[in-house]
């Protein structure tokens, strides 16, 4: 199952998403936090690989082997700060591409929970 026929670059996915800061201060204080969100699509045998990973560099709310049918929606709480968030999506960008795994979009959630959030799309792909 092939999502994408070409994968936008670790680069151009760091670039299109901090052009999209500072945030909205009255949704996102400067000096608060915010939960970034991943909107990962692939295969599964990709996914048991990266998952692990992933998990280990502080993103939750990742599908178990077992339920991932495609789609995992991780994420990740970070400072409302662009070096943080560069950094952050650098590694998580990097990991899924070299697993083949597409990156959808990439949000900024200001709670945890989606019923409870304003969200801020970032990254959408194309």
């Amino acid at each position: 199952m092939l999502f994408y026929s070409a994968m936008t670059s670790t680069h151009d996915i760091l670039a299109i998403t901090l052009a999209q800061f500072p945030l909205p201060p009255e949704a996102f204080p400067p000096d608060g936090t915010f939960w970034l969100t991943l909107y990962l699509v692939g295969d599964p045998a990709p996914y048991v690989t990266v998952r692990p990973e992933l998990e280990a560099n502080g993103w939750k709310n990742l599908c178990n082997h077992d339920d991932f049918a495609g789609f995992s929606y991780p994420k990740r709480k970070v400072r409302n700060d662009v070096g943080e968030v560069r950094d952050v999506l650098q590694l998580a960008i990097a990991t899924c591409q070299n697993m083949a795994m597409g990156i959808s979009l990439i949000d900024a959630d200001t709670a945890f929970d989606l019923k409870r959030s304003t969200f801020r799309t970032l990254y959408k792909a194309a």
